[in-house]
């Protein structure tokens, strides 16, 4: 769910387009595929897929909010970013980023307590 609910910066994209896109996902991979892609109960992505749901968008958004991480840098993201830059942190290669942003990235990653392991610590 985590990467599909947000945006190409990596904040949550809004509450209409969130519903949109389980439902769309759901028509092309199935109702229980998009349950376990979107972290959500299968009746919960029934109702949501069918245009029954009695879940509004703010609802949908809140389960959202409990499974991102606040990030120093880029601000709100899903736990397999987080995990990703915090694992490239650690290599070599990332002090030779030529891109200020990405070092300031990966720079703030080495002290972060949610590179430390825990990324679903708020």
């Amino acid at each position: 769910m985590t990467g599909k609910l947000l945006n190409a910066y990596g904040a949550p994209c809004a509450q209409d387009e969130a519903i949109s896109r389980i439902r769309a996902y759901a028509g092309l991979h199935g109702v229980r595929a998009a349950a376990r892609e979107f972290q959500i109960s299968v009746c919960a992505a029934s109702n949501i897929a069918s245009g029954k749901s009695n879940i509004s968008g703010k609802r949908l958004m809140s389960w959202f909010a409990k499974s991102i991480v606040a990030c120093p840098v880029l601000g709100a993201v899903s736990p397999q970013s987080c995990r990703e830059h915090s694992a490239f942190a650690r290599t070599r290669a990332a002090g030779m980023v030529s891109n200020p942003d990405k070092f300031r990235l990966y720079i703030a990653c080495r002290n972060c307590k949610n590179a430390k392991g825990d990324c679903n610590a708020n």
